[in-house]
């Protein structure tokens, strides 16, 4: 919000501000949770690798680097996949509500292309910090991998 609030993208006005959070706020709990769940079975699935790296003296980070790659891309493919259609496949709500309104159609599209950006930012940065945040998780204090 700050990055739409600071160079005067939108209008800092609750109209505005809470309907674009929620949605966005919304969008990240979504990404959180399949990063998490594809981190889960990404370990899992790499277990070896990851043993092996460490054995080899690989920091926890570099052990676990390619999973949390593989985790971060795959947590933000539905939404990567939401902005193919938007506009040409299925109506987005947003700006048909806004347009229903009576509201500019321009100012419509603007604003969904705006929700569409805000929603693909905030899948990246969520993605990105859960994957700083939480890799030490899947390591006991001795760096070895915790069992299931």
């Amino acid at each position: 919000m700050l990055l739409m609030l600071g160079p005067h993208i939108i209008q800092p006005i609750p109209q505005y501000i809470i309907p674009i959070s929620g949605m966005t706020v919304g969008n990240a709990m979504v990404v959180a949770g399949l990063f998490l769940n594809g981190m889960k079975r990404e370990v899992e699935s790499s277990r070896g690798e990851i043993e092996a790296l460490l054995a080899l003296g690989a920091s926890a980070r570099q052990a676990i680097q390619q999973s949390l790659q593989r985790s971060v891309k795959a947590s933000m493919i539905p939404t990567i996949d939401g902005m193919k259609t938007v506009g040409l496949v299925q109506p987005p709500g947003m700006m048909t509500g806004m347009i229903v309104a009576g509201a500019n159609p321009v100012e419509a599209v603007r604003y969904q292309i705006l929700i569409m950006f805000a929603f693909t930012a905030s899948a990246a940065v969520t993605s990105i910090l859960l994957s700083m945040l939480s890799y030490r998780l899947f390591f006991t204090k001795e760096l070895t991998l915790r069992r299931p």
